[in-house]
């Protein structure tokens, strides 16, 4: 649902690697069907993906892409 959901229905618990969600009852969302990744992109800057995978294996790989005019 992205943040469709209000802010205060979900929450993370970011421990090292480890990143676990938990939603409000009313969202009726399974918390261990969500698989997190963290990303380093650059030395300032971070990203987060989270997917409803429905507890399949989640395989997420990151590429650098310069615009032709910034070569």
């Amino acid at each position: 649902m992205g943040l469709s959901a209000p802010l205060q229905s979900f929450s993370f618990d970011v421990r090292g690697d480890e990143v676990r969600v938990e939603f409000d009852h009313a969202l009726n969302e399974k918390a261990e069907s969500w698989q997190f990744c963290l990303l380093n992109v650059e030395p300032d800057h971070a990203a987060a993906v989270g997917v409803d995978s429905s507890g399949a294996p989640l395989s997420l790989r990151a590429r650098r892409i310069v615009p032709l005019g910034e070569r």
